[in-house]
């Protein structure tokens, strides 16, 4: 049986003489370049076109069903000891970065879902190449597998930092109340 190539095919759909005068040759070039190489398909023609779906299909990542895996009940102190054990595996293996973004604030756990809040979107987009994998190992631990990470960003975090004696104390008394009685017991001052 001959080759398929695009001369039988343009003439069995009727394409321009000239589209099909550059297709032959495009396929013809591919065909020179590619015959020093140990495969001789044609980017160009149906068998090509066929192998690279078929490349395609087999690089795709293999889907499963999560209906029939287990789904157990955790509660948020046992999914933060999974969280704080994954983000000492990645400071131990030098990922500081990624260690630093999952302990920058406390996850927290409503159902299945897990929220975490991150100061910008450029934390966010770190933080997501780092989803799956960190997903994957705590539907493992957790041995449930319906479980969600949710990423916030919260830009309107800020840090106060306390400067003075002035801004240390108001920052203990907001802390705890009591902190004026002492002051006031002792005669205390700020000098």
């Amino acid at each position: 049986m001959a080759e398929n190539s695009f001369t039988d095919i343009a003439t069995a759909e009727n394409l321009p003489r000239k589209e099909v005068d550059s297709l032959v040759e495009a396929e013809n070039i591919t065909k020179l370049s590619s015959s020093t190489s140990t495969n001789n398909i044609s980017a160009f023609s149906l068998s090509g076109v066929k192998a690279k779906k078929i490349l395609q299909e087999q690089s795709k990542p293999a889907q499963f069903s999560t209906e029939n895996l287990p789904i157990n009940e955790f509660n948020e102190t046992q999914m933060r000891l999974y969280w704080n054990e994954y983000a000492n595996n990645l400071g131990n293996s030098g990922q500081k970065i990624m260690e630093s973004l999952l302990t920058i604030s406390a996850p927290s756990l409503n159902d299945n879902r897990i929220t975490l809040e991150l100061p910008n979107q450029g934390s966010k987009l770190d933080f997501d190449a780092e989803t799956p994998p960190l997903l994957r190992f705590l539907q493992q631990k957790l041995n449930n597998f319906s479980i969600k990470i949710e990423v916030v960003v919260n830009e309107q975090v800020e840090k106060k930092f306390a400067f003075t004696p002035e801004d240390r104390y108001e920052r203990l008394r907001k802390i705890n109340p009591n902190i004026e009685l002492l002051r006031k017991m002792f005669e205390l001052d700020f000098n």
